[in-house]
């Protein structure tokens, strides 16, 4: 998730949707390089998807113009950030 995109969707389609789907990609051994991945040099790879619900604040607020909706916003996305980072970890952790 990046500000800026989730910032653009919620003002343009955040009604539409009632939650959003928070996908990870996890090299266990150790990620490829970009070529390295369209030419299939990855032994493994996990998918996690997780599906979050969009909560009635994120649509209602002013990400550009209302200071404390930006920084709840903010604070919301580096709690998702963390849950991915203890999910990667076990994942990981899981595979040996």
């Amino acid at each position: 998730l990046d500000t800026a995109q989730v910032n653009d969707f919620e003002n343009s389609m955040g009604d539409m949707f009632d939650a959003i789907l928070d996908v990870t990609l996890v090299y266990p051994s150790s990620a490829a390089d970009f070529w390295g991945m369209m030419c299939g040099e990855f032994s493994h790879v996990i998918v996690d998807i997780k599906k979050r619900p969009i909560e009635a604040w994120i649509v209602a607020g002013e990400y550009e113009t209302d200071r404390d909706h930006r920084r709840q916003f903010h604070q919301w996305l580096t709690r998702i950030w963390r849950e991915k980072d203890e999910r990667i970890s076990s994942l990981k952790g899981e595979m040996g």
